[in-house]
């Protein structure tokens, strides 16, 4: 599922994060859960994020919730996907339509937070065309491994979690300190993808060089 990416040679973060979705997802299997219906719940969940945020920056916090309950199930279906062996075409791609959908969910939960609307745009664009370039890069025939990058989707999770959930604490101290937790997440998501856009950029030279006669 992962075009080849070995566990055992990833960041003990990815490791771990993996595991718990082989381990969420064996049962889930069993109960004869769809992995499209986790996707679904997982895309209800990123709506929810800036939904929960229209009553109020106190919400922040349970708008991170949200995007930690996103995140799982959007790993979890693809362990149960494998699992069960019922892998599709119309499941990837469900899934990767759901993973962009529910990254503008999660800075416009920010942007409400406080975050500039310029600043959540630009964090939005970036991570899209960093997908975009991943794809492409893939398609002339760079590794899959070589495509990971500081910027991936585990990276948007835990900035936007993390982010919102310090706006929603920075609020019982001042309004001010819950907008700057805001920014400072969708500065971080901005640059880290600027990162990876560079570190993309780097593969598809790699590839292109050893293509030279």
């Amino acid at each position: 599922m992962h075009g080849g990416l070995d566990p055992r040679r990833a960041t003990w973060a990815i490791r771990g994060w993996l595991r718990l979705a082989y381990l969420c997802g064996r049962p889930l299997a069993r109960q004869r859960i769809s992995a499209n219906t986790l996707t679904s719940i997982g895309l209800l969940g990123s709506v929810a994020a800036p939904l929960v945020m229209l009553l109020g920056p106190g919400w922040a916090t349970a708008a991170g919730a949200f995007v930690l309950v996103t995140a799982l199930a959007g790993t979890v279906d693809g362990a149960v996907a494998v699992i069960t062996g019922r892998a599709t075409p119309w499941g990837t791609v469900y899934q990767a339509a759901a993973c962009r959908i529910g990254e503008a969910c999660w800075l416009t939960a920010l942007w409400l937070a406080g975050a500039p609307s310029w600043l959540v745009v630009g964090a939005c664009g970036v991570a899209w065309l960093h997908e975009y370039v991943r794809l492409q890069a893939t398609l002339v025939g760079a590794n899959r491994a070589a495509t990971v990058t500081m910027a991936e989707l585990p990276m948007r999770v835990s900035v936007s979690a993390a982010g919102l959930a310090l706006s929603g604490v920075a609020h019982l101290v001042s309004a001010e300190l819950a907008i700057g937790a805001a920014t400072m997440a969708a500065t971080v998501w901005l640059l880290l993808g600027v990162g990876g856009l560079i570190q993309l950029g780097d593969a598809v030279n790699t590839v292109l060089k050893d293509r030279r006669p």
